[in-house]
């Protein structure tokens, strides 16, 4: 049974580690992740074999070399989730090199001092560390079993936390969605706070035992789910950015009508980018409409422009949700039928002085607004028009 538990964890966890992998960019934290992901398949995968720590023994005459090599690359998976949530909170590149050099002297002072250990064969084998409660090895092995299963603990915890913060503020549902399964993910830090319980009384044989004893299957199998939780939970992120371009290309074939017409009447106002990548451009195409759009109400007309678009629109009967936007659109092919000349309130304008801080609601808003003026807004013909 805990073999089978273990495949089907195993089998997602190196799908989305080979899927994930060409598409992370060249950044330390990037780099961060790059590593977290083989380093936690190569240790997840190497932990329940055997057959292979007894074959690294017979080749090495080593015992503790399995134990070794287990610590070495669930310590490397450990160290770099752990920068990679320090580089979170770092303020510049700068202080994120050295988060993340510190974050690896560590892990290497970890896996030194763990080889050391099994050169000089002060470790036993690897298997005193799956009969969780029952750890009966060498002093050497005991505290640095202690010291890798404490710092997998902190890192579990930390994790928690901050994933949790972190998908508190996340805008994406699937982004939150992956932060929030990760954040599940690390129950399998339970077996690290056991194990660390039941250190003491193994080592020190005097001192009862803890009376909640767990079986040696579930030990072992218990952190391969959270494991297969956090992998997927890492995955919905990168699912969210070709579903973000996809949406980027949508609202900008729905504003390109709107932003051509405006262009073509204030030039010094939309300028073209059409080298951008399409979230920048779609960015840059909001902004300009925007600065358009508050040039046009600077306009001494245009407040009783546009209480007559309004007037239109609510006589139009439309549905309440349109009704803004709906105004908004007539207003400003009204507007721009009449050409206003806007140099005077141009010569004091910024760029982006009128865009949203909130930049999807501002997306929303101009795509809105694009889609009724596309559609055809409704003529206005009173004598502000005419005016």
């Amino acid at each position: 049974m805990s073999s089978a538990i273990i495949a089907l964890a195993l089998v997602p966890m190196w799908i989305i580690a080979l899927l994930r992998l060409p598409g992370i960019r060249r950044s330390p934290r990037h780099f961060l992740i790059a590593v977290a992901l083989t380093s936690g398949c190569l240790n997840a995968t190497f932990a329940p074999q055997p057959a292979v720590h007894s074959w690294l023994i017979q080749i090495s005459g080593l015992p503790g070399l399995p134990f070794a090599a287990e610590m070495a690359t669930g310590i490397i998976a450990l160290s770099a989730v752990h920068g990679w949530l320090l580089m979170g909170w770092a303020a510049d590149r700068r202080e994120s090199m050295t988060v993340l050099w510190r974050t690896w002297a560590v892990a290497g002072a970890l896996i030194a001092i763990t080889s050391t250990l099994a050169l000089t064969q002060h470790l036993n084998s690897a298997f005193t560390y799956h009969a969780v409660g029952h750890h009966h090895a060498s002093p050497g092995q005991m505290i640095t079993l202690a010291v890798y299963e404490g710092y997998l603990l902190f890192v579990f915890v930390s994790a928690t936390i901050f994933f949790t913060l972190l998908a508190r503020t996340s805008a994406s549902r699937l982004t939150k969605t992956g932060l929030y399964l990760m954040a599940i993910g690390n129950f399998g830090g339970a077996r690290s706070a056991y194990t660390l319980l039941y250190l003491v009384p193994d080592a020190l044989p005097g001192i009862p035992s803890w009376p909640w004893p767990w079986s040696a299957d579930l030990a072992a199998v218990i952190n391969y789910p959270g494991y297969a939780l956090g992998f997927i939970g890492l995955a919905l992120p990168a699912l969210a950015l070709p579903l973000h371009w996809h949406r980027a290309r949508r609202d900008l074939r729905l504003i390109s009508p709107l932003w051509r017409d405006l262009r073509t009447a204030y030039p010094s106002v939309i300028r073209i980018h059409e080298r951008l990548p399409t979230g920048a451009l779609l960015i840059a195409a909001v902004t300009e409409i925007h600065d358009a759009l508050g040039l046009l109400a600077a306009w001494p007309q245009s407040t009783a422009l546009l209480a007559e678009a309004r007037s239109a629109v609510e006589a139009a009967d439309l549905p309440e949700d349109r009704l803004e936007a709906a105004a908004y659109a007539a207003w400003i092919a009204a507007a721009l039928a009449q050409k206003p000349d806007l140099s005077s309130e141009h010569s004091t304008w910024t760029y982006g002085q009128t865009a949203q801080d909130d930049i999807p609601g501002g997306i929303s808003w101009i795509a809105a607004i694009a889609r009724e003026y596309s559609a055809g807004p409704l003529p206005l013909t009173s004598n502000a028009t005419a005016s």
